[in-house]
């Protein structure tokens, strides 16, 4: 699925995502914009969410032009609406609602994020109890992220560090006061090396560069590792800050 989207022109990654709904029975909406002279599209489900109950968002953007960034995320999302189509349950232990939405405009300054927001988040009064962004998956089986946080310090040598600003989806839910995690897919030892030592992953090495193609990544076991997530949305704390791991302890 992630060569798959990763072929497609943006226009085309729409009807391919609206495709994969309707063949799973599963009702969206729209929410066409146009900002800063970028055209694009949300596209929404929320036939899930629950008026009177916290409800989580999970998101993926769709335009990115990188397999990893963020095809793969594209994918995690189509396959977790699998996972929860299939369960016929999607209630999270009753707690929550969930709503999944495919968000545009992210490489072009957070722009579907913040049309989200602003012009369809709201319509039903709905409460939220956090977001997750799913953005960079493919490579590796365990899912790791930055919870709450825009400002991240790794090393990338014995004696160097850098600073990475996170701009991304998640920093608008964060300026909106939503809790939001933005989470990722890498190899154990690199994610043990990310929590334990601040350590730059080495595969991120290929991100916003045109390394970032399918053959670069592991696609069978994709779907296992958005099981693994879907499993464990209930178990997620959105007070968390900095770097963070789900599920197994790394």
């Amino acid at each position: 699925m992630i060569s798959a989207i990763y072929s497609l022109n943006i226009r085309e990654r729409r009807k391919f995502i609206k495709s994969f709904l309707k063949k799973m029975s599963i009702s969206f909406k729209t929410g066409p914009f146009i900002r800063e002279g970028y055209e694009g599209e949300n596209i929404i489900v929320t036939e899930w969410a629950k008026e009177g109950f916290p409800n989580i968002i999970i998101s993926a953007h769709y335009d990115g032009w990188g397999a990893y960034d963020n095809a793969g995320g594209t994918a995690g999302l189509l396959w977790l609406l699998k996972w929860a189509g299939w369960d016929k349950l999607i209630n999270l232990n009753g707690s929550s609602g969930l709503i999944i939405v495919f968000l545009d405009g992210e490489e072009s300054g957070l722009l579907g994020a913040k049309d989200y927001i602003e012009n369809s988040l709201f319509d039903k009064n709905l409460k939220v109890k956090g977001q997750i962004s799913l953005d960079g998956f493919g490579i590796g089986t365990h899912i790791g992220g930055f919870a709450n946080t825009k400002k991240i310090r790794l090393r990338i040598e014995p004696e160097k560090e850098i600073e990475i600003i996170l701009e991304a989806d998640t920093s608008i839910f964060q300026q909106y006061k939503i809790p939001s995690l933005h989470l990722f897919s890498l190899p154990y030892e690199e994610l043990k090396d990310l929590l334990d030592e601040k350590r730059f992953p080495p595969f991120w090495k290929i991100l916003h560069t045109w390394e970032d193609t399918p053959d670069k990544l592991d696609e069978e076991c994709l779907p296992f590792v958005i099981l693994h997530l879907y499993q464990n949305i209930p178990l997620l704390d959105f007070r968390s800050e900095g770097i963070i791991a789900i599920g197994e302890k790394t």
